[in-house]
Formats: C-alpha cells, structure tokens, sequence
C-alpha cells in the first residue's frame, strides 16, 4: 500500500510555493484548506455509501453469480457463499485503497496550502514520508529508540480490547442502526432493505475518518512550527546550560504516559531535545510521583522549565482529553500547573487552527 501511495503522491500536480511558515495561516490559506477538506470529506463519505451499493446490489440483481454453500458444522448447516465473500473481500481492498489515496491527496494539498511543501521540497524523503504516514495514517513509534513509551504501564488485555473495538466500529453501529430501524419501521420495510440501512452508518463513519485525518495533517504540519519556535527559544536560554538531562527525558516521559499515543509531535520535540541535551536514551526505572516530586524540589527557573515541557506536550497533538484533565488537576494540586483548564483548551484549539502557541512560550522562554 505504502508504494501505491508515494507513486500517488508523486503522480499529484504540483504545488505552487508556499509562505515557509506552516504554523501560521492567513485568510487566504485557510479558505484554501477548508475547501479541500469539504471536498475530501463528501468524498469519502460517497466512497462509504456507494461501497454498500456495490457490495449488495449485484447479489440482488445478479443471484446466480454469487451461489450458496451448505457447511455443516457442529451439527448445524451453515450457508455462505464463496464467489460473494471474495467480492466483499476485494470490494473492501478497493474501498481501502480509495480512502487512502484519497487521504495523500488531502494531506498533499494542505501542506501545499499551508507553504509546507512546494515544487522542490515536495519529493524530499522526510517530509513525504511524514505526509504518507498522515495518508497511511500510521503512528511514528521511532520514539521508542529514545526509551519514551507512552504505553508504559498499560494493561495490554484492555488496549487489545479497545483496539478490537475500535476497529469493529462501523459495524457495531451498522447493527445498531439495523435494531433502531427496525424497531421504528417494522419488520417488512427492514426485511426489504436491510442490506442498504448501514449506507449512512459506513457513509458516517468514513467521512468522520477522514475529517479526522485532516486534523492530524493541519496539527503535525502546526506543530512542526511550534517546535521549531520552541527549540530557537531554549537554546539560548542561560537556563538550559544547568538542566538535568536526566530529569528533561522524565519529563518526556511524563508526557508520553499523560497522552497514550505515539504521536508524531511529540516524536519531533522528543528527537530535537535528546539531540540538543547528548541524551542518547532515557534508561531506568521511571515512577510518576517520584519524578513530580523531584520536579517540585527545584528552584523556580528549572522547574518552569518542565512546567513548560508539560504543558506544551499535553496541547501540541491539538487534544485535550478527559483523562489529561484529571493529571492538570493533581499537578495543580502540587504547584506544577499555572495553566487553567479553559487556557490549555485554547491552545489546543490553537494547535488545530494554526494560530500558533507564541503566548505560552514568551512566558518561559522571552
């Protein structure tokens, strides 16, 4: 799938050249944004729609092609047929494949947009993989190699059956939908349309997948910026020549627990910090009340210094969770947080719309 993509994104008319700052957009560029995504929104809803069209219109039109198989298993026959499962498995192969396509394109045209890429940069190997991984939507786990895990401490039962459930979804919905339809409408209507009820569900369901690919590709491009500025800030910072780098990757780390998610901002503001500070990996036991309280023993310009990392690594992926509410509040309990609730969803909202954190970093790093 990945070499399909990245002949796709070559293959993509190029784009004109950009402004250079993708962490700022001004009215233009965001008229330009907002087209694309409606237009990739209705897109891929459409694809979710006619998928289900596709997938039970021939057998209603066509029986003959697709004939049934009695499996007789544990004393009951079971019918299927096998030319309708491998339809539905290559029909869903295409779908996916749409919807990826699809997603390069989006993410391709709004680093256009946003000056991230133009007609040099665009076939640079760093930052196409970054907009085919948006595309592929797969997570950048090279955090690891720094000895960051954000899933330190998880019960794997519960993440593996979170993952199943998430990826069961649209077809939990779908039977969902099913049960509502038929409770409002009666047996027969259902009966004679069952197949095209879940139109709406897959049709939802993709078009909220794609909106949300299209938040990561604005937040990862967003951020890149907002790191960069940080970087500049920090160093020439005279705090930074008596910070314990040590305690800096505890703090990464913190982070990376705070969020549950192998994110690709944080990747960056993880690599650019361990490269600056000579960390080659964080190693060793890693206790979160131990660490907040060697955090508090500091004196106030290095511990603002954490407060900062803290509170730009809990708004730089643009989410604001309710799990990441509960730890503001303890670390407002222990002095380690300034920030009201109300400030931090702003610049979380800031991340998203592209209107930079520059604010929170002049208070710790003029």
């Amino acid at each position: 799938m990945r070499r399909i993509s990245r002949w796709f994104y070559l293959w993509l008319p190029l784009v004109p050249p950009g402004a250079g700052r993708p962490h700022r957009l001004g009215d233009q560029e965001v008229r330009a944004v907002r087209a694309k995504e409606r237009i990739a929104v209705w897109c891929s809803a459409c694809i979710g729609g006619v998928g289900v069209v596709l997938l039970y219109l021939p057998q209603r039109l066509m029986p003959d092609w697709f004939p049934e198989t009695t499996l007789r298993l544990l004393g009951h026959d079971i019918r299927y047929s096998l030319p309708f499962l491998a339809y539905t498995v290559a029909l869903i192969m295409l779908e996916l494949l749409l919807l990826t396509l699809l997603h390069v394109w989006c993410a391709h045209a709004i680093a256009g947009a946003m000056g991230f890429i133009d007609k040099t940069s665009r076939a640079d190997p760093g930052k196409m993989g970054v907009l085919l991984d948006i595309g592929l939507e797969r997570r950048n786990k090279q955090v690891l190699q720094y000895g960051i895990d954000p899933l330190h401490g998880v019960n794997r039962v519960v993440l593996l059956a979170w993952t199943a459930l998430f990826l069961l979804k649209a077809s939990i919905s779908n039977i969902l939908f099913r049960f509502l339809v038929q409770r409002m409408m009666g047996r027969q209507l259902v009966a004679a349309l069952q197949d095209f009820v879940g139109i709406p569900v897959f049709a939802f369901w993709n078009a909220l997948g794609t909106r949300a690919v299209l938040r990561e590709t604005r937040v990862i491009l967003f951020g890149k910026g907002v790191v960069d500025d940080f970087m500049q800030r920090f160093e020439r910072a005279p705090v930074r020549h008596a910070l314990d780098a040590v305690l800096v990757a505890d703090t990464i780390q913190y982070v990376a627990v705070c969020k549950r998610d192998f994110h690709q901002n944080h990747y960056v503001l993880s690599r650019r910090l361990f490269e600056f500070l000579k960390i080659g990996e964080r190693s060793g036991d890693w206790e979160e009340r131990r660490h907040l309280e060697r955090i508090q023993a500091l004196d106030a310009p290095h511990r603002e210094v954490h407060v900062l990392l803290i509170t730009l690594g809990i708004i730089l992926d643009g989410n604001y969770s309710a799990r990441e509410q509960m730890r503001v509040r303890r670390l407002r309990r222990l002095g380690l947080m300034p920030h009201r609730e109300h400030q931090l969803r702003a610049w979380a909202r800031d991340m998203v719309e592209g209107r930079g954190v520059d604010a929170l970093l002049r208070k710790y790093l003029p």
